[in-house]
């Protein structure tokens, strides 16, 4: 893709806890240690578990002036707005769900010039060192401004991680009439574009499935697609980012940490690279994957005469436009015998079969070569 994207997506969760004992309600709820938080400035990733160690919800948390602010991908703001209800007694902490009174814009690239990048992200590292969950916050006009969230949502590159890509999340008021062109010159002002003209607006029916694309390549996991209330926080496969070992008691940290004593999970969520042979028809999703072509063959049969079973299910499936129409990217969970790069499994689309490989994401935040 040579130019950026500017995406206004239709929906997002954005659910504030509110109150003097908000991070002790916080901290309850989450998987990774939020106490470190500072005001307006990075964030950090976390999942919502209950009391079984289920994912309730899954997105980044940022502490504000009133308490904390909630960023993820829809359907989850009520959810867990009942949640914190439930588990707040006599303390002070107000959830207010605050889907519907702001508006998501997403800038994706294009790369700005490393001296701008430094400028951007120099006052913004993350707690653990990182700037990839920076806060800023953005002047659209006048005194009218935008809360912005660097996010590793999105990638441009889909024949390989560009780690160097951004994606930059801006928040508006509902209410008020923002143009596509103060986000644009917004984020050329803090050092974001380069270029304004260098970008292009995606809106309405192009927005999710351009976002969704991007998404898959780069490995990003989805709440209410790749990701629901039966999974474990381990089963997504981005402990490092979600999950901290050390910050004390919450609800479900007994499960979570008894799996990582135990050391394993039977099934995890990976990244797929298909290759689609002869077809270019991509594979939908919820299709299962085999550990041979014989099985994949067998198992599209309408009566199979043996029983295999799946080592892959697909959760996500995208285009990958700049590689050509062979070959497509994926998310979805594999079984243990599939957790490492380069593992080989096999479908079939109608008579046409297919090969998927576990590849590494570029979100994972691990180098590509371990």
């Amino acid at each position: 893709m040579s130019h950026g994207q500017l995406i206004k997506l239709p929906a997002l969760s954005v659910m504030d806890l509110n109150g003097k004992d908000a991070e002790a309600i916080m901290h309850n709820l989450t998987t990774n240690a939020i106490k470190s938080l500072q005001v307006d400035q990075a964030g950090t990733e976390t999942f919502i578990t209950n009391v079984k160690g289920k994912c309730l919800g899954h997105g980044f948390v940022y502490r504000t002036h009133d308490g904390f602010r909630f960023v993820g991908a829809p359907g989850q703001s009520e959810v867990i707005a009942a949640h914190a209800d439930r588990y707040t007694i006599r303390e002070d902490a107000v959830p207010v769900t605050m889907d519907n009174e702001v508006t998501a814009w997403l800038m994706i690239g294009p790369k700005v010039s490393p001296e701008k990048e430094a400028i951007a992200e120099a006052d913004q590292p993350g707690p653990d060192g990182s700037a990839s969950l920076s806060y800023c916050s953005v002047v659209l006009e006048g005194t009218m401004a935008a809360d912005a969230y660097s996010v590793p949502w999105c990638s441009s590159n889909k024949c390989g991680p560009d780690k160097s890509d951004q994606t930059w999340l801006l928040l508006t008021p509902a209410k008020a009439d923002v143009s596509a062109s103060q986000i644009i010159t917004a984020s050329k002002q803090v050092g974001r574009i380069d270029d304004a003209a260098d970008v292009q607006l995606v809106a309405d029916n192009d927005a999710l499935s351009t976002f969704h694309r991007l998404r898959v390549a780069a490995g990003f996991p989805w709440y209410g697609i790749d990701i629901d209330d039966s999974n474990l926080p381990q089963e997504i496969n981005r402990e490092p980012q979600t999950i901290s070992f050390t910050k004390g008691c919450y609800l479900g940290q007994e499960t979570v940490a008894r799996l990582d004593a135990l050391g394993q999970v039977q099934k995890k969520l990976v990244a797929w690279e298909i290759t689609l042979g002869d077809s270019s028809v991509m594979p939908e999703t919820n299709l299962k994957l085999y550990d041979s072509p014989e099985a994949a063959r067998e198992m599209a049969e309408p009566v199979p005469t043996t029983k295999s079973k799946p080592v892959g299910r697909l959760t996500s499936v995208a285009a990958n436009t700049d590689c050509g129409s062979q070959t497509c990217l994926a998310l979805g969970f594999a079984r243990r015998s599939h957790f490492e790069p380069g593992t080989l499994a096999y479908g079939q689309i109608g008579d046409q079969e297919f090969t998927a490989t576990v590849i590494l994401p570029d979100s994972s935040g691990r180098n590509e070569s371990e």
